[in-house]
């Protein structure tokens, strides 16, 4: 194995780290078998692939290995817990296993997790004895490394982000105002379509529901990106920032199908008026 090694989690490079402290990341639970690795930072590997790094973890299971009646066995320790990072759900794992995704980040506090018995899923910051980490290897480098990158950003830019956030408010609130009056739009012209057994006001009534479910879900986005850069401007983390960037990616493609469809339909109209004209 190499001497040193990057470790890479959620997009975050760390390192390097000399394989005495990666065992002990390891025995602490902040570095997994799923995170990464790599000898020169840019060629990366599953940490799983470097077994000498978990060696002591093999040995504590082996020696654990001896069956535990279901009786003896504590409740946390049965696999019923459920978690969803990105709207990828993973489970059952035990309380354990759940806490040693949360140690080194891979799980956040705002991540859902359910087990049986629950009547909803919940944050994983409302699960009573589930403990997170902001920084897999030590606290103060995360608060050296939201520092440098707030000093990268300038103080005008986090200003501008910070005053847009009124502003998106105004518009996601009239995002959903539109989608309500639509929505009861479209719903009463069906209504009247039915009651009075003609077409045209159905047909009426389903343009208006389909530009409903265009203003909620464009509304929808854009919250997701004004929550995600307020929780940014809390804690000046990369990697609020890169989830804030990417809800807005989203956002801008879902806006670029919406014209392309209406710039679509303009041409049609275009050509079906100069056809009429000749």
């Amino acid at each position: 194995m190499e001497d040193q090694l990057y470790v890479r989690i959620r997009g975050r490079v760390q390192g390097p780290f000399d394989k005495e402290k990666l065992r002990g990341l390891v025995k602490r639970g902040q570095l997994s078998r799923m995170h990464e690795v790599s000898p020169d930072g840019n060629d990366w590997k599953p940490a799983s692939e470097y077994q000498e790094l978990f060696a002591t973890e093999a040995r504590q299971a082996a020696q654990q290995s001896e069956p535990v009646s279901k009786e003896d066995q504590p409740v946390e320790q049965e696999a019923v817990w459920y978690y969803s990072v990105n709207g990828v759900q993973a489970g059952p794992v035990t309380f354990e296993q759940l806490q040693s995704q949360a140690a080194p980040g891979h799980l956040s506090s705002d991540d859902l997790v359910w087990k049986e018995g629950m009547k909803d899923w919940v944050p994983g910051a409302a699960v009573p004895g589930l403990l997170f980490c902001t920084d897999p290897m030590n606290a103060e480098a995360t608060d050296a490394t939201n520092t440098t990158t707030t000093n990268k950003l300038g103080g005008g830019l986090l200003r501008t982000l910070k005053d847009s956030q009124g502003w998106i408010r105004f518009i996601v609130f009239f995002l959903f105002l539109s989608f309500a009056v639509a929505s009861v739009a479209g719903l009463w012209f069906v209504i009247r379509g039915i009651h009075e057994h003609t077409r045209k006001p159905i047909e009426i009534g389903i343009y208006w529901l389909l530009y409903s479910a265009i203003f909620f879900y464009a509304g929808w986005l854009l919250n997701s990106f004004r929550k995600r850069v307020g929780r940014f401007l809390q804690d000046k983390s990369p990697a609020r920032l890169d989830q804030a960037l990417r809800s807005l990616r989203a956002l801008w493609i879902y806006v670029s199908i919406i014209f392309i469809i209406l710039l679509v339909g303009f041409v049609v109209l275009l050509f079906n008026a100069v056809a009429a004209l000749v």
